[in-house]
């Protein structure tokens, strides 16, 4: 959020102040007045006239609104979607932590303090009352700032004789009115500076300067007047002098000193008890871990690891199984190649493939982009397989790589035609489809559903008619 704030209001801000100060210093009234004058007969007076066309210009007005518009956007955007739910999840997380930190005979032992814990508990809460007056701000901010920056527009454009957009005439005069009394009004008869860029506040380590009006509602007037209510410590408070930042650092700081004396109580008591070596000399391209359970109902924890192919070599495919049994736990390992796929010949004749790429499917099933190394065969090919189809023998494989392949059930083969260099593949078994991403930022679409082996090829699509030749294509691939 600090680096999507935008400064633009700043100058604006800077501009007001200093025609304020020329208005106080000759003695022609306030900034305010020469607003509503305007705003209620629409004529300006010759000192705001100069100063809106000579000042403040129509271009410098124009990019204003455009950098306005989307800067509020982004700043909503990734506080309603981003921060909100992570404020959220840890306030949740935390209401459980602090129940348990109550049950003392059996989690007092590794350091759980209720005290330590409702602080933070109140810290996260004080952040989150923080993120709805930041959204109240935002909401309204935009809505009234977006109807003075199109007024002052629209009268630049007039005092220049230039002709108004259509766009402009929808106006509501009312908000450009509430505006004005919000952040113009008495701020200049007590020598305040105008401040139309309130947001920014938010975003910096130091106390809010223009802190927003208090909510005026029966029920907060209820808690103010009551002492046993507004001192209770079930009650979350919200701090209005501080700002975002500073409440992200103290729910930090109530975080690590909650849960610092558990971490270090549980890892004394944890020993290494066996130590497994995964790989040699190489380093990781992808690694997935995922949950899993067999068929005798034995739960198991799958890691898989991609190592990156350089110096002409070619990436390896290991994978990890650590089986969760009532008496501990047992763990293996192997690697995995892809020779002859399935067990017919004549449908799939490739022997040698290389693996590209792989992700996570569902329960205990991979997807793996391979191409084809034989001569004559170059196509890629993605290939879905079960981790479960491994037999107790292939696990006890330590030193020698698993030929995968023939597990792979022909319906779960599909070789992707025209598809250049394909470099990475992402799958999601709930919607029961796969995208593979080529080197020319086309990504292609496919559904495993195992039945039928036809292909359909959609056309290219832009989202936008006016988007360049560089944006991505998007084109289909289905088997029906």
């Amino acid at each position: 959020m600090t680096e999507a704030w935008e400064d633009g209001l700043l100058e604006l801000d800077r501009k007001l102040n200093h025609f304020s100060t020329q208005k106080q210093l000759a003695g022609e009234g306030t900034v305010l007045n020469d607003f509503l004058e305007l705003l209620l007969f629409g004529t300006p007076s010759e000192e705001l006239k100069v100063f809106l066309t000579d000042t403040i210009t129509e271009r410098g007005m124009k990019k204003l609104g455009v950098t306005l518009q989307t800067y509020y956007k982004t700043m909503q955007e990734l506080l309603t979607i981003n921060m909100q739910g992570a404020v959220e999840a840890i306030f949740y997380h935390l209401n459980d932590l602090h129940g348990l930190s109550q049950w003392t005979d059996t989690f007092g032992i590794i350091g759980l303090n209720t005290d330590s814990v409702a602080s933070a508990l109140h810290a996260c809460a004080s952040l989150r009352l923080k993120i709805n007056e930041m959204q109240g701000l935002l909401s309204n901010g935009n809505k009234n700032l977006k109807s003075f920056s199109y007024w002052l527009y629209t009268v630049i454009l007039r005092i220049s004789n230039l002709p108004v957009p259509d766009y402009y005439a929808s106006i509501d005069y009312s908000d450009v009115a509430d505006f004005l009394n919000d952040n113009f009004k008495g701020l200049e008869d007590h020598g305040s500076h105008i401040r139309l860029e309130r947001v920014g506040q938010y975003l910096k380590d130091a106390d809010l300067t223009c802190q927003p009006k208090p909510a005026d509602h029966s029920l907060w007037n209820t808690f103010q007047s009551c002492p046993n209510l507004s001192d209770s410590k079930f009650m979350f408070k919200a701090q209005p002098t501080k700002s975002l930042i500073q409440l992200y650092k103290q729910l930090s700081g109530q975080l690590l000193e909650a849960l610092t004396t558990p971490s270090v109580t549980i890892a004394k008591e944890v020993e290494i008890q066996t130590t497994h070596k995964l790989i040699g000399k190489c380093e990781l391209q992808k690694l997935r871990q995922f949950p899993g359970k067999d068929n005798n109902g034995i739960q198991n924890m799958y890691s898989i690891y991609l190592t990156d192919g350089k110096d002409n070599s070619e990436s390896r495919l290991f994978v990890t199984k650590l089986a969760l049994l009532n008496h501990g736990s047992e763990f293996y390992k192997t690697e995995l190649i892809f020779g002859l796929l399935g067990q017919d010949e004549d449908l799939y004749p490739c022997q040698q493939h290389r693996i590209v790429d792989f992700d996570y499917y569902q329960d205990e099933e991979i997807v793996v982009l391979l191409q084809q190394k034989m001569e004559g065969y170059k196509s890629f090919v993605t290939v879905r397989l079960s981790l479960e189809s491994l037999t107790s023998q292939d696990w006890a494989r330590t030193n020698e790589a698993v030929e995968a392949g023939k597990y792979v059930s022909p319906s779960y083969i599909k070789v992707l035609q025209n598809a250049f260099n394909a470099v990475q593949i992402s799958a999601s078994g709930k919607r029961d489809i796969s995208s593979v991403m080529l080197s020319n930022r086309r990504v292609r679409l496919f559904i495993f559903d195992g039945e039928d082996d036809s292909d359909e090829e959609g056309e290219s699509m832009s989202q936008d008619p006016s988007a360049s030749a560089d944006d991505d294509a998007i084109s289909s691939d289905k088997e029906n």
